[in-house]
């Protein structure tokens, strides 16, 4: 399995490390894993959280809503 740290994941989902840090705090990011003060993520979880945004339209509200 291979682990991605802040840095390499918020470059392969072209958002900042910032955001991807804000998602952790609201819960609305993918999956992570937390050891000490590192935080890694999974290629699957990233994956499974990118494949939970898929929409039909733009009015449609997605599986959370």
């Amino acid at each position: 399995m291979n682990y991605l740290n802040t840095k390499e994941t918020a470059k392969n989902l072209r958002v900042s490390p910032r955001t991807l840090e804000k998602k952790r705090v609201e819960g609305s990011g993918p999956a992570f894993i937390k050891v000490g003060r590192l935080v890694f993520y999974t290629e699957e979880a990233i994956t499974a959280w990118i494949n939970s945004r898929t929409r039909r339209s733009t009015s449609d509200p997605g599986q959370g809503a």
